[in-house]
């Protein structure tokens, strides 16, 4: 028996807007939409991963806000870069500057379109 990583789903109030986040700021792709009277998803892929943007439009469990995703970490080459390039777009920022962890890890947490917690990590 095999198991790996498949995807992560967030839930957002807009999908095209978050999408449009995703893929102008960090270079994911569309790689798939699906929409019905209750739900729409846009399923974003980078290198391999994916993510899927859900977005309720008639919500049919109570209390959706249980077992939140904490963040979605983004491996990046160049942090500083990275940054700069966030800043041009305005992109609101957790830290003054990245924090260095063990290995020499370098992160930064920023907020996506909804509020969601982005790290961006450069491994030393």
């Amino acid at each position: 028996m095999n198991c790996k990583f498949d995807h992560t789903s967030i839930i957002v109030k807009d999908c095209d807007k978050s999408a449009q986040f995703y893929t102008n700021a960090f270079g994911f792709k569309i790689s798939g939409i699906y929409e019905n009277k209750h739900l729409k998803i846009i399923s974003l892929d980078i290198d391999g991963v994916t993510l899927e943007l859900l977005q309720y439009t008639h919500d049919t469990i109570p209390d959706r806000h249980t077992g939140i995703c904490d963040h979605i970490a983004l491996q990046v080459d160049n942090l500083d870069q990275w940054i700069l390039k966030l800043k041009e777009i305005s992109v609101e920022f957790l830290f003054d500057k990245p924090q260095t962890l063990l290995n020499n890890k370098k992160i930064i947490f920023l907020l996506g379109p909804d509020g969601e917690r982005i790290e961006l990590v450069e491994n030393a």
